[in-house]
Order: structure tokens, then C-alpha cells, then sequence
């Protein structure tokens, strides 16, 4: 089922725990699937996860307070190839953004199959977060680049079918060549967005800050936004674009819309 399984439940800790340059293939389930309540000291680098049900899979059990959870990285692995995840961080909200990082690793090559229910919104996702942050990864060639988390940053998300699905911060990103770049999310700051297909950025049924980006869009549009669900805000962003369109707003949404500065 698993090709390295570690389990620990209520108050035992997980600590000072290092798994590296291990090739994992060819399980059923995760290659890596680690599940606690309690760790502190979990580091996970250079190995190659590949051809499993989920790369590498992070649970958390029954966690009730913030310093339950510290230093767990996740860092410089190559993850491809796997059928439903590459990296998936369940998703808790009492742990600290900090307390899991995954950063410079290369994830790549995961895609929506037809032996998983269509329901299973972020089946095919490069980077699963939860509550995590992604910094520093190169994520391309997934149904999803990665989901959720509370900071995403400094990343290279390209050749994806959805870049970005739902994350609350996404700054210093360079995201390029995506079918649309974004999704879903609720900070957009300081990213280079250019040479996406469909668009830059299309959220439908969200609150948006967009603050600070470049766009550059030859052939798709730069912003779409529709039913947004609060205030939508676009300031100080550069926006290019040629056949496409700069900004789509439905009518549903220019009532708590506010743009300026762009």
C-alpha cells in the first residue's frame, strides 16, 4: 500500500525525523505517508516520488493547538507522476502558516484520471497545501498547480491546466503558460502573470485583492471576475493585453468593485 508509512496518534511526538534521497514508486496509496498529532523536526529532501496514488501525504490527527506542530519541511524532491496528488497537506486550520513549508521542490506530471470520482475537487494537483506554505517550488504540467494554503510565494507555476485554486496569499510568483492562471484566492500581489491561454486570472464567487502584478497576455484576457461574494479590489497592477480582454467584470459584481491606479 504505502512505500514508507509512519503513524503516531494523541500525545506521542514525531521529532527530529529525516527521510532523504530515497527513490518511492510503484504503491497503491502514498509513497511517503506520514500522520500525527504532535511533531516537531520533520524534514522530507532529494528524494524521486513517483507512479504512487499520492506522492507524499501529510495527515494530521486530532490537532487542538498551534505549537502541536513546528518545523516540518518538505524540500528539494522531485514528485511527478502520481495519480491523485503530488504533495497533499490536510487541510487543518489551528496549525501556524509556518509550521509546514514545502519549498524548491520540482512537482510535475499529475493529472485528473478516469479512475477518480470527478467530485474530488484537487484530484490531479501538483501541491495540496492546507494550510501550508509553497515557496520557492517549480510546479508545471498538473490539472491543478497547487491549492489552498495560507502563502504561496516566489514559485514558477507554468503549463497547467488551473495554476492556482484557492490559495489566501499569492505574491513574488511568476505564473506563465497556464490554460488560466488563477482561480480562486484571496490576496494577488507582486506576481508576473503572462503567456496563459485562456486568462491571467478568472474567479467566479470570491473576494479579490489584486494589487501590484504584471500582466502580459497576448492572447487571453488579463482579469475576469464573476458573482464575487464580497469586495473586489484592483489597484497599481500593469496590464497588457492584445486580442484578449484587460478586465471582465459581470454585473453581479461592480456594485462592491473598486479599481484605480491601474
Amino acid at each position: 500500500f504505502y512505500g514508507l508509512e509512519l503513524q503516531r496518534d494523541g500525545s506521542d511526538a514525531i521529532t527530529d525525523l529525516l527521510i532523504e534521497n530515497n527513490v518511492i514508486r510503484d504503491n497503491s496509496r502514498a509513497g511517503i505517508d506520514i500522520d500525527f498529532s504532535v511533531a516537531h523536526g520533520i524534514t522530507i529532501r532529494g528524494n524521486e516520488v513517483f507512479a504512487n496514488r499520492d506522492g507524499i501525504y501529510v495527515g494530521l490527527w486530532n490537532v487542538w493547538s498551534a505549537d502541536s506542530i513546528s518545523d516540518v519541511l518538505i524540500f528539494r524532491n522531485d514528485i511527478h507522476s502520481n495519480t491523485l496528488h503530488g504533495i497533499s497537506v490536510e487541510d487543518i486550520d489551528v496549525i501556524e502558516s509556518e509550521a509546514i513549508a514545502i519549498e524548491e521542490n520540482r512537482v510535475h506530471n499529475h493529472f485528473r484520471g478516469t479512475e477518480f470520482r470527478i467530485d474530488r475537487r484537487y484530484a490531479g494537483t501538483g501541491i495540496s497545501l492546507g494550510q501550508a506554505v509553497a515557496r520557492n517550488n517549480e510546479v508545471y504540467h498538473n490539472y491543478i498547480g497547487i491549492a489552498e494554503g495560507s502563502l504561496v510565494e516566489l514559485n514558477l507555476i507554468h503549463g497547467n491546466k488551473t495554476g492556482l485554486d484557492g490559495p489566501a496569499t499569492v505574491q513574488k510568483n511568476r505564473i506563465f503558460g497556464n490554460f488560466v492562471g488563477l482561480s480562486d484566492g484571496e490576496n494577488v500581489t507582486s506576481n508576473l502573470f503572462y503567456n496563459n491561454q485562456n486568462a491571467a486570472i478568472d474567479v467566479t464567487g470570491a473576494e479579490l485583492n489584486v494589487i501590484g502584478n504584471t500582466f502580459f497576455e497576448p492572447s487571453a484576457d488579463a482579469i475576469s471576475i464573476r458573482e464575487a461574494t464580497g469586495p473586489t479590489s484592483l489597484r497599481n497592477n500593469l496590464i497588457s493585453v492584445a486580442s484578449g480582454t484587460a478586465l471582465r467584470v459581470d454585473a453581479e459584481s461592480q456594485t462592491q468593485f473598486d479599481s484605480d491606479y491601474n
